[in-house]
């Protein structure tokens, strides 16, 4: 987790770099931005955030949004991920491999996930690989993207997100109970 300091470091090296973007800017204006960027980039570790602002200026030539920096620190510590069809081949190749009977391996979590929501036995058995091939890789992308929102994200929403479903999984508890 980066320090104020460190975050500090990262927007004098961005405020030097694109000086011109901050000439309209009162100090109060600049010292309120730079106590933004340490609430919002604070989770993101100090070397992380120190590479994604270095890669931003060699992509950009324009100051950096928050958002900007928090999708190159996710691209930066996210594993490389496999495109949906090369997932759908590993996929097709532990079928012909294993068969019906046996337990794929693969060393992606996200096709572990989709071929467990999917069946292994529904898959091998299926007769209409286009359809399944469709549904692997729409389920591939949906997860795809579930992930890197849940990388980009900002602790207090996940911690929000946590708490909501906290209460209403107190709501729901009474209501079940009544039920069975």
């Amino acid at each position: 987790m980066a320090n104020p300091g460190e975050i500090s470091a990262v927007f004098a090296m961005l405020k030097a770099h694109y000086h011109n973007s901050m000439r309209d800017l009162t100090p109060k204006e600049i010292s309120d931005l730079q106590m933004l960027w340490c609430e919002l980039l604070r989770d993101i570790d100090g070397d992380t955030l120190k590479t994604a602002a270095l890669q931003h200026v060699s992509e950009s030539k324009w100051f950096p949004m928050v958002s900007e920096l928090r999708d190159a620190a996710a691209e930066i510590v996210s594993p490389d991920r496999k495109t949906p069809v090369e997932a759908w081949g590993d996929v097709m190749r532990q079928i012909k491999r294993i068969g019906s009977y046996g337990i794929p391996k693969f060393d992606d979590d996200i096709t572990t996930d989709v071929v467990a929501d999917m069946g292994w036995q529904t898959l091998c058995l299926s007769e209409d690989s286009t359809a399944d091939r469709a549904r692997f890789i729409q389920g591939y992308q949906d997860r795809s993207k579930r992930e890197r929102r849940q990388a980009v994200q900002l602790p207090q929403v996940a911690e929000a997100r946590a708490r909501i479903k906290k209460l209403a999984d107190s709501k729901k508890m009474p209501q079940l109970k009544g039920k069975s």
